[in-house]
């Protein structure tokens, strides 16, 4: 425990001014234990409205290349597959320009995703699904 300290300011305190090394910091009750993260070819996609028929002269863009003229894609890319491990107790950030998956891909990550998504979760090497 940590002398002269109000609980109420006690966080702040820690954060402005830390203890030196001998003085024990108590493990919270709720802390959970750590745990390391992989995720291997996550993608997610959202299917488009229905085939609407565009100007004929003009053709989409499509990631494979394919479709006929004057057609629209079936389905939305929002996250491309995307891998990465993330060991326990590392920090990490996760940067990108605006609109490039990342919201989507911390809530496919935390299990937040309702809708079906494409890739594997992996908490401590095991399925997370199977935990």
């Amino acid at each position: 425990e940590i002398p002269n300290c109000n609980p109420s300011v006690c966080t702040q305190s820690l954060m402005l001014n830390p203890p030196c090394s001998s003085v024990h910091i108590k493990r919270s009750a709720y802390a959970l234990p750590s745990a390391s993260l992989t995720f291997r070819d996550l993608t997610f996609s959202l299917p488009t409205k229905s085939k609407r028929r565009l100007n004929p002269c003009r053709r989409p863009l499509q990631a494979d290349g394919e479709g006929k003229a004057g057609e629209e894609p079936e389905s939305k890319v929002i996250l491309a597959p995307c891998s990465g491990h993330f060991e326990a107790g590392q920090l990490v950030a996760i940067m990108g320009p605006s609109g490039c998956g990342k919201t989507t891909l911390l809530d496919m990550l935390a299990a937040k995703k309702s809708s079906k998504y494409g890739g594997e979760v992996f908490v401590n090497g095991r399925p997370r699904g199977k935990l």
